[in-house]
């Protein structure tokens, strides 16, 4: 079947586009905080392929695979006056670590909501993302499952900059996989996928 113009006309989105700011993220195990995020990639997810042995066609023929695999989670956001945003993702990864002394983590678990999980999983948080558009209503959402950070950036102090720029911190996470859901009007949509 041929594609016309008119059909592709009849099918184009909305020509109104989602703006590159205005990104939230909240994270389960640190409710305390809210990061207003600077830069965020939604990681590339990629299904791969399944090579098919064919002796006639030695260069090989592939289908789909049958797997996802998900990038890292980086993040950079905008640190408050009192740090507490990135004092508590270095105390959560410190306390999954426990690089200072045996037991940290048991001393960091304690001080921390019991959501039920066990063992290594209590280390572990689900990570929700928001873009909202210019009247903070939100667009879209997405939930990062079963995440823990990998590594945190510290601020940069640079006292000879001639503008105020505010400081930040990136943060990378791993994750299990990720949801997607849209809204309307700031209504949940039940779209997700």
């Amino acid at each position: 079947m041929a594609t016309s113009f008119n059909d592709v006309a009849s099918r184009q989105l909305e020509l109104s586009y989602a703006a590159p700011q205005n990104f939230f993220m909240s994270i389960e195990k640190l409710p305390q905080v809210v990061y207003t995020v600077q830069s965020l990639d939604i990681p590339t997810i990629s299904g791969g392929e399944t090579d098919l042995p064919n002796p006639i066609n030695p260069g090989g023929l592939s289908v789909p695979g049958d797997t996802l695999n998900y990038g890292q989670l980086n993040a950079t956001f905008l640190l408050d006056k009192n740090f507490r945003g990135y004092r508590t993702i270095l105390d959560w990864l410190k306390g999954i670590t426990s690089p200072d002394a045996y037991g940290q983590n048991t001393d960091y678990f304690k001080d921390q909501t019991n959501d039920g999980r066990k063992g290594f999983q209590r280390g572990l948080s689900d990570i929700t993302v928001f873009a909202v558009d210019a009247a903070n209503e939100p667009l879209v959402e997405w939930k990062f499952k079963n995440c823990f950070p990998l590594s945190l950036d510290g601020p940069q102090f640079n006292a000879a900059l001639q503008d105020v720029e505010y400081m930040t911190s990136t943060v990378s996470f791993e994750f299990a996989y990720f949801e997607n859901t849209t809204y309307t009007s700031g209504q949940k949509n039940n779209d997700t996928i």
